[in-house]
This record gives structure tokens, C-alpha cells and sequence, in this order.
């Protein structure tokens, strides 16, 4: 539609002008409206080019190594200036002098089961386009690979028993007099530890001490103009008495 809007108004607008007797020779003026066309049309083309996608083709019909490491990978790029070649952690890249080209590459084979990707690279005005073919190589197992199944199965086994014990574990925490104690405070099980491994420290809480030794034998508030401050004495026991503000915070024993 647009190109026909270009070539139409303009011979539209000439024959209008024509038949009003305004030009004396219209072929000069048409030659000249559709030399203008023909640049516009070479240039807006030029600006919307997009180039061809690479192409590449596995041309290795062999999906077996057998007892080999390497394998010898050949390929068809086509319309690419360069390639590159992975499999695992090897890489290589080539730059391609010759866009059509056939190329040979030895690539090894670190796993069993080796996926090789061809990749083609094409680089238009700063922009790279690419397209990808894969092939996945199968080879013999080494003596290094069923000992490094083995080692697998082994610590995943590991892993699975020690999972489902750190699992029965936790749960019969949970269940436990001191786990329902310390959920119910909302301290974990590091913190709960410690509180009844009978572990005293400054900042500790009130509630703490309680879960710890029971009620104290004495609670007594006092107020000398700065809030009030608490002491809370259990007669049995050493420390004996500790100290500290509104929020149940200790602050200091004895």
C-alpha cells in the first residue's frame, strides 16, 4: 500500500496537471518523479535490510564413541562469520574467511553422555545474529566413571540418612517439654539450648530465667525517679539475684 501511494499520487497529480494545460511535457516530469522513487526505494530497503539467519548443520551422522574420549565433529556453516564449538567446559570459536564452508573439529568427551553445540555467529552493524545445532555423543563408561557413580550413590545415600534424621530429630524436638516451651516463646533451638543448658548471660529475659528455674522466690519492684527497676531472687541457686527494667530485660546478677 505504501509504495503504491508513492507511485500513484504523484502520476495522479501530474495527469491532473496535464489536463489543466500546466505541463508542457510530462514524460520529462514522470521520468524525473520515478528516478526520485527509485532512490527512495533503494535507500528505505537498505535502512530495513535484515541479513539471512547463519546456518548450521551437524553433518556427524555418529552418536557413538565407544570406548574413544574424542570424537570428531563435522559441520556445514553457512552465511556466518564465525563458529563456536562447546561440550562440557571445552570451547574453542572460529573466524570464517569463507561464509560457505565445511569444517572438522575434534572435540572430547568428559561425560558419558557429551551434548556438543555448534554455534554460528553472523555480525551485521553491530548487531550478531546466531542459530545453534546440537548433538548429544554417548560413550563407553571409564573405570573413572562407575567409580564416580559409585561415589554419587554413596553420598547421596549419606545425604538421604542424614536428612531423614535431622528430620526425625527436629520433630522429636518439637514434641519435647522444652521444644513446646521455647515455640511457645518463640525461641529457636540454638537459644532454647542454651537457656537449659543452664547458661546465663547479660540481655537475657524474665521469662528466660523462669523456663530456666522456675518462678523466683522473690520479685521485688522499686522507683527512684528513673522507671522502674526489678530484682528477682531465687534463693537456691547462684547467681542468686538479677536485675533490670520494665521490659524484663537483665541486666545485671549476682
Amino acid at each position: 500500500m505504501f509504495w503504491a501511494a508513492c507511485l500513484g499520487c504523484p502520476f495522479w497529480f501530474i495527469f491532473y496537471l496535464c489536463r489543466m494545460n500546466h505541463i508542457k511535457n510530462p514524460s520529462l516530469i514522470l521520468l524525473v518523479v520515478f528516478g526520485v522513487l527509485a532512490i527512495g526505494f533503494v535507500l528505505y530497503s537498505q535502512a530495513n535490510y535484515i541479513p539471512p539467519k547463519p546456518k548450521v548443520e551437524i553433518l556427524s551422522n555418529d552418536t557413538s564413541a565407544g570406548a574413544s574420549s574424542k570424537y570428531l565433529l563435522k559441520f556445514h556453516i553457512d552465511d556466518a562469520d564465525s563458529v563456536y564449538i562447546s561440550a562440557g567446559k571445552f570451547f574453542v570459536s572460529k573466524d570464517l574467511f569463507n561464509k560457505d564452508s565445511i569444517l572438522e573439529q575434534e572435540v572430547p568427551l568428559p561425560e558419558v553422555n557429551t551434548i556438543i553445540t555448534v554455534t554460528a555467529i553472523r555480525r551485521f552493524e553491530g548487531v550478531s545474529y546466531d542459530n545453534k545445532a546440537t548433538l548429544t555423543i554417548q560413550r563407553d563408561k571409564t573405570p573413572e566413571d562407575i567409580a564416580k557413580e559409585e561415589k554419587g550413590k554413596k553420598e547421596q545415600e549419606e545425604f538421604t540418612k542424614y536428612r531423614a534424621e535431622a528430620e526425625a530429630d527436629a520433630t522429636a524436638w518439637k514434641n519435647s517439654s522444652q521444644g513446646k516451651v521455647c515455640q511457645s516463646h518463640g525461641w529457636n533451638r540454638d537459644l532454647c539450648d542454651r537457656i537449659f543448658s543452664k547458661e546465663i548471660w547479660l540481655g537475657m529475659s524474665i521469662d528466660m530465667l523462669k523456663a530456666q528455674r522456675g518462678l523466683p522466690s522473690s520479685a521485688n519492684p522499686s522507683n527512684y525517679g528513673t522507671g522502674t527497676q526489678w530484682q528477682w531472687c531465687w534463693w537456691n541457686k547462684t547467681p542468686m539475684c538479677f536485675y533490670g527494667g520494665e521490659n524484663g530485660i537483665v541486666t545485671s546478677y549476682n
